[in-house]
């Protein structure tokens, strides 16, 4: 699975994080979060840990806070 960065402009960017209640079981390597919008239960993944890493001003959501807010 491709977990990719969403660009609503150049400035700002989410980070979509996949919802335990649509992957239950999650994979290797992925930890259990929040969603710091809604609070509801994702993962996050190495990649994701990575891209934070390089770039810290990334938002982070779970899939359906990151489309609402790209879809605005």
């Amino acid at each position: 699975m491709k977990n990719n960065i969403k660009r609503r402009s150049e400035n700002k960017r989410v980070l979509c994080l996949p919802m335990v209640s649509n992957i239950p079981s999650g994979c290797e390597g992925w930890k259990k979060t929040a969603c710091p919008v809604c609070g509801r239960e994702c993962w996050i993944t190495p990649r994701h840990a990575e891209e934070l890493a390089k770039e810290p001003e990334i938002k982070m959501a779970c899939t359906e806070c990151a489309m609402r807010s790209v879809f605005r």
